[in-house]
């Protein structure tokens, strides 16, 4: 009996891989998010909503929102945006997909030319019978971004 439950444990903790199939899918991802860069230091929180189209929005530790993307923004209304938006947003104005970046899924080619960062993944943990990463690593030229993926909501 205790060896049938010591392998039922096992066999539970191993959390299904996330494939390019679990985008089709709305689910929100949150968590925590740091950037380092030569210019200062930033410290917050992030909620990444995957829909028909992503949302993303990082908000300072006071729970101000200091940078938000999503699918209605225009170039016009991003020239509008405060300098400390402006910022944040350098980071990410060149990935085309946040889900497959924060869930290490490989399905975004133009990232994989991209020699100005690389990204890096460490560790993992089992949420809604998923295995993701727990944390991720993006390292360009004069930053350091690094997120921790705390809740998935499969919604």
């Amino acid at each position: 009996m205790l060896i049938s439950g010591c392998a039922t444990n096992l066999n539970q903790s191993n959390g299904l891989k996330i494939d390019k199939d679990f985008l089709n899918q709305s689910f929100i991802l949150s968590g925590s998010i740091s950037i380092q860069s030569k210019d200062g230091n930033f410290i917050g929180s992030y909620k990444l909503t995957n829909g028909l189209e992503e949302a993303f929005h990082v908000k300072d530790i006071l729970g101000r929102e200091v940078f938000s993307l999503n699918p209605l923004m225009t170039d016009d209304m991003i020239g509008e945006i405060d300098q400390e938006y402006i910022e944040v947003y350098r980071y990410f104005q060149d990935w085309r997909s946040f889900s497959s970046i924060l869930l290490a899924i490989d399905v975004n080619d133009d990232l994989k030319s991209n020699q100005e960062f690389s990204i890096t993944y460490s560790g993992h943990r089992d949420m809604q019978n998923f295995s993701i990463p727990k944390t991720i690593s993006v390292i360009g030229p004069d930053y350091e971004l690094t997120f921790t993926i705390k809740s998935l909501k499969i919604i």
